[in-house]
């Protein structure tokens, strides 16, 4: 990214360019958490945070740190089955407007974590999350541009009235995340199986279609909505100790409208309306270095519909070849 790129949440990339001029500083991270010593169940955190609910990145990119407010409840357990409850409010504010409605989504989420014999674990979670004033994504508000915020393309469908853009869709996430962990005849060797199914409860009736044109419903055509993302992952390893190996493959599934492309996942083929395949290898170098490996495969799930992205000479509800990104990374703890 270039360096006047600090707008742009789903990455943390630089460039050090710009006729040796001065360098900005920026706040990946900021905030307080209040833990009482008397209640240590309790956690009420405020300002700029890391994700403190389960998530991938079918709905938030893990460069993100999301800001406002959460109120979080943890209990662990001691029964044969039961090992931890826990629960949590999230505020999100992603949009100030002095003289107008702010931007903002709230909701909650919960989890559980339960040990079958001596080898099984199993986390569940369920996560609900609703949008407010999305429409200044697509008006970006932010900058006061024409064009969309949307720095790993805008694939969300659309429609204009009086001259602005807004989403064709509202937005409500319904995220449930199924973890499990089996131990292994290694403890460096756990399997891992996961497995996500999102739906946005408040998509269109509809999405626009280019071959039928419009439709009556707000210009869209009546038709199954493209509310969906689907998730599953396999894998072995772990990245605790020096010379672990961690290796494994994910496919997910995301409709047009599922989730805001804005802050899905910026190294897919798209953000949404995609059919996407991850395979990865990572390898802990050191205590605080890690090499990791990622080959991306994927395409537009639908080129008909409103806003995909197509490759060059792919013409509209035409199948699209897959995209094969290979991705190196060494990351540096200090």
């Amino acid at each position: 990214a270039h360096l006047l790129d600090w707008t742009d949440p789903t990455t943390t990339n630089e460039t050090l360019t710009n006729v040796f001029e001065r360098k900005n500083f920026y706040l990946d991270r900021g905030y307080i958490t209040y833990n009482p010593v008397a209640h240590k169940w309790l956690s009420l955190t405020g300002g700029k945070w890391a994700y403190s609910w389960t998530r991938t990145s079918v709905t938030f990119d893990p460069d993100i740190n999301p800001e406002g407010f959460n109120e979080k409840v943890n209990f662990d357990f001691h029964g044969p089955f039961l090992k931890n409850f826990n629960a949590q409010l999230i505020q999100l504010m992603f949009n100030e407007v002095s003289k107008g409605p702010d931007s903002w989504a709230s909701g909650g989420s919960f989890g559980a974590k339960f040990q079958f014999g001596s080898r099984w674990t199993s986390t569940p979670t369920y996560t609900l999350l609703n949008w407010y004033g999305e429409d200044a994504i697509i008006q970006n508000a932010f900058g006061g541009a024409a064009a969309p915020f949307a720095p790993n393309g805008f694939t969300n469908s659309s429609f204009v009235v009086g001259g602005k853009s807004h989403f064709a869709s509202g937005f409500l996430y319904s995220d449930i995340i199924w973890n499990n962990t089996i131990k292994t005849w290694s403890d460096r060797f756990p399997l891992y199986l996961n497995g996500e199914f999102e739906q946005n409860l408040d998509a269109a009736k509809g999405q626009y279609n280019a071959s039928f044109g419009a439709g009556p419903c707000h210009g869209f055509k009546c038709a199954t909505p493209q509310d969906k993302a689907y998730a599953i992952e396999i894998g072995m390893g772990q990245q605790k100790n020096q010379g672990d190996w961690q290796f494994g493959y994910e496919w997910r599934r995301s409709e047009a409208d599922a989730v805001l492309a804005s802050f899905a996942e910026s190294d897919q083929r798209e953000p949404t309306n995609v059919l996407q395949n991850r395979f990865y290898v990572n390898y802990k170098l050191r205590k605080n270095t890690q090499l990791m490996f990622t080959d991306w495969i994927g395409r537009t799930l639908n080129t008909a519909l409103q806003n995909a992205i197509k490759a060059e000479g792919i013409s509209t509800g035409a199948r699209e070849p897959r995209l094969q990104r290979a991705q190196v990374d060494v990351v540096y703890t200090f």
